[in-house]
């Protein structure tokens, strides 16, 4: 409604003479970059009805495809906005720019705010990314709340839909101010809270097989989060090194009161230290997010699919089943040595007339002769269309593992699935 609103003001407000169109243009991207940034922030503030319901790894998607949005509009709006100014002028761009720095409000912090967004969209590209620390990439990502914030006084004294009316200039201020409410609450004040009502601690640290670790928790009051196997929740190690960042990691038992365990693969360097923790160490729990949990009409039969760490929701999920449901895990691995509980799985899948099929090795080059095919598939479970399917893993499993059910005919509504965010 905002949006609507805004946009009939500037459509009210449009320039006229030389270099207008380029103007309007520039004010309308400006726009868009400024309610995409504001959708890129909300959308990671953990707000329970989004990570619940839309599920933290598509709200991930959702947040990645927004901020691209807000960089590609934010190029275009400067070149936009430049171009037009220099033409009604009738002066170069380069002195057009100087003009811009040195003469109207709040351009230097907009300038800012403009390089902020510019750094943040280029240590987000996949392949530079991959070479940056995650305690780096996260760190650069932080002052993407700055950039929202610098941008703000630009936007409102240079905004022509804001200039010349009032309810506009209202009404985006209060949307700001939404907006950082919700990061406030959800990401400081109630994590905060919770660490101080929750007394919450390693109770101890077990091998889980494929360099992972299981952690047990303990605490008071642990039921106020109302967990559920499939789940998973934001932990900060409150030591010297871990103290400043929290990291997710899924149940892989079903959470019971005063005692939770969640499993820990050690494919990172925060990961892997976790085994120097000690028990009786302090940490804090954020919150239980996720939307994969056991679906309320489960069939008598389902079928579990994880690549790699993707395993730990699944076997809570397994072990919240009730035994009359016939369970069938498939397990992708690159090797045996990488396999987390595989010990437990078996022991766990024998006592529950269940059964693990592990599909290790690398991709075969051919698609269609590849284990995760609908052909393979088909094969092992040859009744998948007929059962609830929980699908868990990196984006690139997820995906392709949903694509063939989708080819097998199984309905979107039986299958459940959540991506780990690579």
């Amino acid at each position: 409604m905002l949006v609507i609103v805004v946009a009939v003001s500037w459509i009210i407000n449009l320039p006229s003479g030389a270099g207008a169109l380029l103007t309007a243009a520039g004010q309308l991207t400006g726009l868009l970059a400024s309610v995409f940034a504001l959708l890129t922030v909300a959308l990671m503030a953990r707000v329970p009805v989004i990570t619940d319901v839309l599920g933290s790894d598509r709200s991930i998607g959702w947040h990645r495809q927004a901020a691209t949005v807000t960089v590609v509009c934010l190029a275009l709006h400067i070149v936009f906005i430049v171009g037009g100014y220099a033409a009604a002028d009738a002066v170069a761009v380069n002195t057009e720019i100087g003009r811009l720095l040195s003469s109207y409000p709040d351009m230097l912090t907009a300038t800012a705010s403009a390089v902020l967004f510019g750094v943040i969209s280029v240590s987000s590209i996949r392949a530079i990314r991959k070479r940056m620390r995650y305690e780096t990439w996260l760190f650069v990502h932080w002052y993407a709340y700055l950039a929202v914030a610098l941008a703000f006084g630009h936007e409102l004294s240079a905004g022509a839909s804001f200039v010349a009316a009032s309810w506009p200039t209202l009404l985006w201020t209060w949307l700001h101010l939404l907006v950082a409410g919700l990061v406030v609450w959800y990401r400081v004040a109630l994590p905060g809270w919770r660490v101080l009502n929750h007394h919450t601690f390693v109770v101890s640290l077990q091998p889980a097989g494929g360099g992972a670790m299981h952690v047990e928790l303990d605490g008071n009051d642990l039921d106020d989060f109302d967990p559920h196997p499939g789940q998973h929740l934001r932990l900060r190690v409150l030591d010297r090194q871990r103290w400043w960042q929290s990291h997710p990691f899924s149940f892989s038992a079903v959470p019971r009161r005063g005692r939770w365990r969640i499993t820990v693969a050690g494919d990172g360097d925060y990961t892997r230290s976790i085994g120097e923790v000690a028990p009786g160490t302090r940490v804090a729990v954020s919150g239980v997010y996720g939307h994969l949990r056991p679906s309320s009409r489960t069939r008598n039969g389902v079928a579990l699919i994880a690549g790699g760490s993707g395993i730990t929701p699944l076997r809570a999920l397994l072990e919240a089943f009730p035994k009359r449901v016939d369970a069938r895990v498939l397990y992708r691995a690159r090797s045996a040595d990488d396999v987390i509980m595989g010990a437990e799985l078996d022991k766990f899948a024998a006592s529950h007339g269940s059964s693990v099929d592990y599909l290790l090795g690398p991709r075969d080059p051919d698609p269609s002769l590849d284990v995760l095919s609908p052909g393979s598939l088909a094969g092992i479970v040859p009744d998948l269309n007929q059962r609830d399917v929980y699908v868990c893993g990196h984006a690139g499993f997820v995906d392709t593992v949903c694509q063939s059910l989708h080819e097998l005919g199984v309905p979107g509504a039986n299958v459940h699935s959540e991506r780990f965010d690579p």
